[in-house]
């Protein structure tokens, strides 16, 4: 990850353990379920210049779908430098979010359409889990450091307010948006193996067509694997649209009801008129979509890990 390859650029990116609002120090908020803020950090592996991307836990949830739409909102927004030929991007190797089909499917389509004709090929590595650190990890050593100083956070702003210490914060709704990625499905194969993968390559083939290949080491390249195409018979990636994910997400009645309960602890039964950092979340008890229960796709070997059970957990 350290290498300096000529002619490479490489960015690492990774999810943040969940933040939760009102974030309060008293015993009944380490019992209480609280809404989740989640900040999701791309930065070049040197720590430099890097940008969280946020959201609430009522705008959506934290998977494929959001995952890939900040990492191609991101690579849209990046100049790269006239000699770079080759993206190198870096992430932990959990199947709900970053080790998945979808994230290369993306990619797929960010080389064929968004892409600057310079970049030829993609490497997607998977650092072995426990042995490495991944630069993100520093940014939010970073923000941890921060958030330590500030026992009381009740509103998305102050958050965002602490954050913008560290890196560029870009706000799903007001300056990205989802797409749904899933869709691009209907005409694209699944990575065959990909949960035993290190290394996944992805380069501009011939006709227009981009090419996949994925490796099980992380230096040596194995000759019975090839480049294959995963477009479906008859489909062409010129043909997949990118279509914009209404923002929504369900949010089960048991942590609603819990959550109001912290409320009414912290500021009476009236908190929406109490205090005034509360307010917010009047409207969002209005608009929530209420679900009892959850419903999530994976793709193969692509299974929920363990950093998607911390949903119910509450960090004070």
């Amino acid at each position: 990850m350290k290498e300096e390859l000529p002619s490479s650029v490489s960015f690492c990116f990774d999810l943040q353990q969940v933040q939760v609002l009102p974030k309060v120090p008293i015993q009944d908020a380490f019992y209480a379920q609280q809404l989740s803020i989640y900040f999701f950090c791309i930065t070049a592996t040197n720590c430099k210049n890097p940008v969280f991307y946020s959201w609430m836990e009522h705008q959506a949830g934290r998977g494929a779908t959001e995952i890939s739409s900040a990492v191609l909102d991101f690579l849209k927004r990046t100049n790269f430098a006239p000699n770079v030929d080759t993206l190198r991007l870096f992430s932990d190797g959990c199947g709900g979010q970053n080790k998945n089909s979808f994230i290369i499917h993306m990619l797929m389509l960010w080389l064929h359409s968004f892409a600057p004709e310079t970049i030829k090929k993609i490497e997607v590595i998977f650092p072995v889990r426990g042995h490495s650190y991944l630069p993100a990890d520093r940014i939010f050593g970073r923000v941890e450091e921060i958030l330590k100083r500030h026992a009381v956070i009740k509103t998305p702003e102050k958050y965002c307010e602490l954050y913008k210490q560290v890196a560029e914060i870009i706000k799903l709704g007001t300056n990205w948006s989802l797409i749904n990625i899933k869709k691009a499905s209907v005409s694209l194969k699944k990575v065959i193996g990909i949960s035993l993968s290190k290394r996944i390559i992805i380069k501009r083939g011939t006709v227009s067509k981009v090419v996949v290949k994925s490796e099980s080491l992380y230096r040596t390249d194995d000759p019975a694997k090839k480049f294959q195409t995963l477009l479906k018979a008859k489909k062409r990636l010129d043909q997949i649209v990118l279509s914009e994910v209404r923002l929504g997400h369900e949010i089960k009645q048991k942590k609603i009801d819990s959550l109001k309960k912290l409320l009414v602890t912290l500021s009476g039964d009236k908190w929406y008129d109490t205090d005034p950092e509360l307010r917010w979340m009047a409207e969002i008890f209005e608009n929530l979509a209420v679900s009892h229960n959850e419903d999530q796709e994976y793709e193969d070997g692509e299974e929920a890990c363990e950093c998607a059970e911390t949903d119910e957990n509450n960090f004070i």
